[in-house]
């Protein structure tokens, strides 16, 4: 949970900061998505969160972007409220980038 915490919270600082910019996509695959399958509803909510905070770097493999928003539209589908909140709200950010990146 403090990991997560730290690694969103730290978003626009890692965001800009050269020798971290290129390796965001690869934290977000390896400390991020996988804990899309934890089972605590506040640990995937919190993946959520941190999954919205950089939904708008430039992903190198398009794959990976696709994992993630896949994982935030399941999270709308969650048992847990706070998981469907999170999800919820992020999910309008990454529409606006899927038809960006689909165009």
């Amino acid at each position: 949970d403090g990991a997560l915490y730290s690694i969103g919270w730290l978003c626009e600082k890692l965001k800009i900061t050269k020798p971290y910019t290129e390796a965001l996509e690869e934290m977000l695959m390896s400390h991020v998505l996988p804990e899309f399958q934890n089972p605590h509803g506040h640990i995937r909510a919190k993946a959520a969160w941190v999954s919205g905070q950089y939904a708008d770097i430039k992903f190198k493999n398009p794959q990976n972007f696709i994992a993630h928003l896949q994982c935030i539209v399941g999270g709308l589908r969650d048992p847990d409220l706070p998981v469907r909140s999170k999800a919820k709200h992020i999910e309008r950010r990454d529409v606006v980038k899927v038809n960006a990146f689909m165009q």
